[in-house]
């Protein structure tokens, strides 16, 4: 190719960039890509409709909270791929609800699949008689002492409604001349979100929110329920902290996370078909427009699968644990102490096994001459074999 012929490219030009929100959707396409995939084991298929769940979540209480809060400070700017953050926005929706629906329907899929193998999340428009009486007395002995019902009769006292929690919205017909009420239920976090039934033969589960919302009438006696429904609220968790000017950090970190309670709503995920009542009481309470409302199709919130992954069995349908290597630099040696005193370490993980440090750790917490041990946890797991060390 000669020189005349070159086509020369200008790296101020937008075309040459691709926009870094929907670059991160596109990426999270891909984790739901592997949910779909039918060579992946059902289990892991599960874990990969977890994930995406809590991938979107944390992509609204960031980057979409930021897109927000540029609109609402008139920043026109564009970006390099040459979107302003509105137009971000209108662009990061459409793709949310396409790909939202595919998550649903790959979820859908999966459950079918999981039929063949024995286990079952069943619908409550499916239950029978004998499971009906079933989950009526455990909603009376095990979940009504536990909801906490909170009527709607003004906006301005109405308590605050954690974020990423699931609500059952219950509208009541308007009685004696007086408008549609309204009663919001916490869903519970202190109990699974999985509701075993009895069973001689494979798993059957129902939803706990499915059991709420069947058994509401029981929570309102009295009153007459038009329409019950679920909802769900995503709040800005994108909170600048400026090092610098903190007299203390920890403090002002402290600070930063109570802050994040109180903060505007950025998404509302809401029952399709949802009670007109409810939606506009959402719209005006939340301060929310319809743009900020995404519809519910199948389970909400599947981050609660993790509950079902965890519980193991079904091994079959997962994929073989990796056999973690013992590290190399630890050869020959008893502990981390015995080969660090001898020459630098170096791990790969998780290629190498992961139990070395956890020894160490738990050999220096038992150790009387170790004053303190001080280190970064980032995101450990409830049951975290670090804390406990």
């Amino acid at each position: 190719m000669t020189a005349t012929s070159k086509t020369s490219l200008n790296l101020d030009e937008s075309r040459c960039y691709i926009n870094w929100e929907l670059s991160w959707l596109s990426f999270n396409e891909r984790v739901l890509e592997m949910a779909e995939h039918q060579d992946v084991p059902p289990m892991e298929r599960m874990k990969f409709l977890a994930i995406f769940s809590s991938n979107l979540d944390e992509f609204f209480m960031i980057r979409v909270a930021g897109l927000m809060q540029r609109v609402q400070a008139g920043v026109q700017t564009k970006d390099p791929s040459g979107l302003t953050a509105s137009e971000q926005l209108d662009a990061v929706r459409q793709k949310t609800l396409a790909l939202s629906a595919r998550h649903a329907q790959a979820a859908e899929t999966l459950l079918k699949l999981l039929h063949k193998h024995g286990l079952y999340i069943l619908n409550r428009k499916t239950w029978n008689n004998d499971q009906r009486r079933f989950l009526r007395d455990y909603f009376q002995s095990h979940l009504l002492p536990l909801l906490t019902p909170i009527a709607v009769m003004d906006t301005q006292s109405f308590p605050l409604l954690p974020n990423l929690q699931l609500h059952i919205g219950i509208t009541l017909s308007a009685q004696d001349g007086e408008e549609k009420q309204i009663m919001v239920i916490p869903v519970p976090t202190v109990v699974s979100r999985f509701i075993g039934l009895p069973s001689r033969e494979g798993e059957f589960w129902v939803m706990l929110e499915d059991v709420l919302m069947e058994y509401a009438g029981l929570v309102v006696q009295g009153k007459r329920i038009e329409a019950v429904d679920l909802f769900r609220i995503t709040r800005d968790a994108d909170i600048k902290i400026q090092e610098e000017e903190a007299g203390d950090l920890l403090e002002t970190i402290e600070a930063a996370v109570l802050e994040r309670r109180h903060r505007q709503a950025v998404r509302v995920e809401l029952s399709v078909d949802c009670s007109p009542t409810l939606q506009n009481w959402i719209l005006a309470q939340f301060q929310v427009g319809p743009q900020q409302i995404y519809p519910i199709a199948g389970i909400p919130d599947l981050r609660c699968l993790w509950e079902l992954v965890g519980r193991g069995g079904f091994e079959t349908l997962r994929w073989p644990e990796w056999p973690a290597q013992h590290p190399a630099d630890l050869a020959g040696y008893e502990s981390i102490w015995d080969a660090a005193s001898d020459h630098d370490v170096m791990l790969f993980h998780p290629y190498e096994s992961f139990e070395p440090v956890v020894e160490w750790i738990r050999a220096a917490a038992e150790d009387p001459s170790v004053l303190a041990i001080k280190q970064t946890l980032y995101r450990t797991s409830p049951d975290s074999p670090v804390i406990s060390a």
